[in-house]
């Protein structure tokens, strides 16, 4: 009974009233948030997502110590800036309104604009995360899934690898410990002679940076390891 009593008074010391007010407050705020997310255009919507200084999603990363990397982050919202911003049917629907046949539209558009798989891959992938976001948020009117699109299949082409007699070649390459530019030549005239070699650059040639894909292939659009094409011999 004692331990009943105390717990009453315990509670009635606190500002329940106030904490009740700031709670229904911030569930406002949500909800304010919510509508105006739900009635911005698909465009708008795919660059607030992607920007490092306004984006819900990027900050709620970082508060949850999951935080993604500036490069990633730079690199969706330049893939929205170029083949998503500027899409017409984007800009005329808002995020409530959006649905699966816009975005595969959408995809069918980039083919058309003479886009590479590997391109059109990257921009299906930077509106993926925001529409994935909205839809467990319900901010669409109708809840849709991208996974009945059918996407191009991403391309890789074979690199050429050096020969024995190529290494060879390179490690005999005369060396400097500091290259100086060759001077400019008048009249349009170019250098026919080979450019100096330092040191840092033959360990670039014979021991090229690891990448995660496989050493011997790249894709079509020129994202991979860095091989030397091997001459006809």
């Amino acid at each position: 009974m004692r331990a009943t009593a105390a717990a009453g008074k315990l509670l009635a010391k606190l500002p329940l009233a106030k904490l009740a007010r700031a709670k229904a407050a911030k569930a406002v705020d949500g909800f304010e948030d919510d509508e105006k997310l739900r009635n911005m255009s698909l465009d708008a919507y795919f660059t607030w997502f992607w920007d490092s200084t306004k984006s819900d999603y990027i900050r709620d990363r970082i508060d949850a110590e999951k935080p993604l990397s500036n490069y990633y982050i730079l690199s969706q919202s330049r893939s929205i800036a170029k083949h998503a911003a500027s899409y017409q049917s984007f800009k005329s629907t808002t995020v409530q309104d959006a649905n699966r046949f816009l975005v595969e539209q959408w995809m069918h558009h980039l083919k058309r604009e003479g886009m590479s798989a590997n391109v059109i891959v990257d921009a299906m992938n930077a509106v993926r995360t925001p529409l994935s976001w909205a839809g467990k948020r319900g901010l669409f009117d109708e809840p849709f899934s991208l996974a009945g699109i059918v996407r191009p299949k991403e391309r890789y082409r074979k690199r050429g690898i050096l020969s024995r007699t190529e290494v060879a070649k390179i490690v005999a390459l005369p060396t400097v410990e500091v290259v100086v530019p060759r001077p400019r030549l008048k009249n349009k005239e170019k250098n026919t002679s080979p450019a100096p070699t330092d040191l840092r650059m033959k360990a670039m040639l014979l021991d090229p940076p690891a990448k995660p894909m496989p050493s011997d292939t790249t894709r079509s659009d020129g994202i991979g390891p860095f091989l030397p094409q091997a001459r006809p011999g």
